[in-house]
């Protein structure tokens, strides 16, 4: 399994010309050669067990020490400190791939492309760092000799649905999702490939159920989620084995869910992306020896912005999105402060890993390395640049409030100077907002894992 080092003892005599061997095993309940605090999820278990949302994630609730929570259930990653992203790495192949946006989602990867997995809550070893809590190590399918593939679909319709009790109607649902994988060789025993592409559509309705009917519109649009890669292992030799592959995803979400206390206005997009490039190479140095190179690349990133347009901001022509976040008595005009916003993170990695074991009073399995990584952030937050107002010096009428915003998506429209008779405070943001920097870092470790007998194991990094 990802992650595992294991003993096999074996004892070569000789044959007779018919012979039956039988190989059999268990395993043990309790790992004694290692004290880091987690599990592994296998290939059947990623194959075949049922996960919300086709987010092979969810699985790692079946290692020790993980957990969630409702603020987090959803998220493309266990729960740490409520998702706090400084507290969870993933790294896939290899390769580091984890958000540290603090904002936004995680890569995603679809299920079918996942072999298997390692989950560490805890006191994982020096040859994995960055993160003060989880670490997941996950690895890629790949292929084989024999040709194999896959196309699975899952429906969702508002025909199997009940009446929502708000907007007392079935709302429209017609969710789709269609996942397809092949692998095999190319030229056998020597070159394989691995591909996959991941497809879900749904369409959305939001209800806007507020007391003011100008304001109570719906919205429709669709959802959707593309996920896709490709994989190549060419086995250049018996010692020497060169892997590349490449991986994509996009998700869109055109507008949030509507609401009763909050105009429409509120509402934002949402578009994320993530892709990565890798180059592994390994070479086999002797039957005690081996020696991994890694040259990765990746990107994650996303895009928010709120659904009003407004030509005569104060930014226009560079931002024309946006609107002021009004406050009144019993009523807000909301919206992400930062909207319109991107953030965006490149990664590039180099990293090489080598493992020596030897006997010396005892079972030696040494793996030393290091490691370059650039992390370079660019992002724009537009905080507050579309203003705030503190409207609540008294109560609006219910005609005038509504004849104020008469089309809830342009604010060219609106008729903001009507609002001062009832306006406290205005507070608006200015400066400069975008921001770029990099993040170089260097690291090295060497990890000992000495088994001195059966009953007494020193993991030394």
């Amino acid at each position: 399994l990802v992650g595992q080092t294991v003993l096999v003892s074996m004892q070569m005599s000789v044959s007779t010309v018919a012979e039956t061997v039988i190989v059999t095993g268990e395993s043990p309940l309790i790992n004694t050669t290692a004290s880091s605090l987690g599990g592994n999820v296998d290939p059947k278990q990623v194959q075949e067990l049922p996960v919300a949302g086709r987010n092979w994630m969810g699985l790692a609730l079946l290692a020790p020490g993980s957990r969630t929570s409702s603020r987090n259930a959803s998220a493309p990653l266990p729960d740490r400190n409520g998702g706090e992203a400084r507290e969870f790495q993933l790294n896939l192949d290899g390769q580091q791939i984890s958000s540290e946006l603090g904002a936004g989602g995680q890569p995603r990867y679809s299920q079918d492309s996942i072999a298997e997995f390692q989950f560490i809550s805890n006191r994982f070893d020096a040859t994995q760092g960055r993160s003060t809590g989880v670490q997941v190590n996950a690895v890629t399918k790949s292929g084989s000799n024999k040709l194999t593939g896959l196309f699975r679909s899952n429906f969702r319709d508002s025909s199997l649905n009940a009446a929502d009790p708000v907007a007392k109607r079935v709302l429209p649902i017609s969710n789709q999702q269609y996942s397809t994988a092949v692998g095999g060789p190319l030229v056998r025993n020597r070159l394989h490939f691995f591909a996959n592409f991941e497809y879900e559509r749904e369409p959305r309705s939001s209800v806007w159920t507020t007391p003011y009917p100008a304001f109570n519109i719906e919205l429709n649009g669709i959802a959707n989620r593309k996920l896709g890669g490709v994989r190549m292992d060419y086995q250049l030799s018996s010692k020497n084995r060169l892997m590349g592959k490449v991986s994509a995803q996009q998700s869109w979400e055109p507008f949030t869910a509507g609401s009763s206390t909050v105009h429409p206005a509120a509402t934002g997009t949402n578009l994320e992306r993530n892709k990565e490039f890798l180059v592994q190479y390994t070479s086999v140095l002797s039957n005690r020896a081996l020696n991994e190179v890694k040259v990765g690349y990746s990107h994650f990133g996303f895009e928010n912005e709120l659904l009003t347009s407004w030509s005569k901001h104060w930014q226009a022509p560079r931002v024309t999105n946006g609107h002021p976040r009004i406050t009144l008595t019993g009523f807000s005009i909301a919206g992400n402060a930062n909207y319109p916003r991107h953030r965006d993170q490149n990664v590039t990695q180099i990293r090489d890993d080598f493992t020596y074991s030897y006997d010396a009073k005892g079972r030696h399995d040494l793996r030393a390395g290091v490691e370059w990584v650039r992390h370079l952030e660019d992002s724009e937050n537009c905080n507050n640049c579309g203003g705030a107002i503190t409207a609540n010096n008294g109560i609006i009428p219910a005609a005038v409030l509504q004849s104020i915003f008469p089309d809830p998506f342009n604010v060219d429209t609106w008729n903001l100077a009507a609002l001062s008779p009832y306006t406290r405070t205005y507070t608006i943001g200015i400066g400069t907002f975008p921001l770029s920097y990099g993040q170089p870092k260097v690291g090295a470790w060497a990890q000992d894992d000495w088994r001195i007998s059966d009953r007494l194991t020193l993991n030394v990094g």
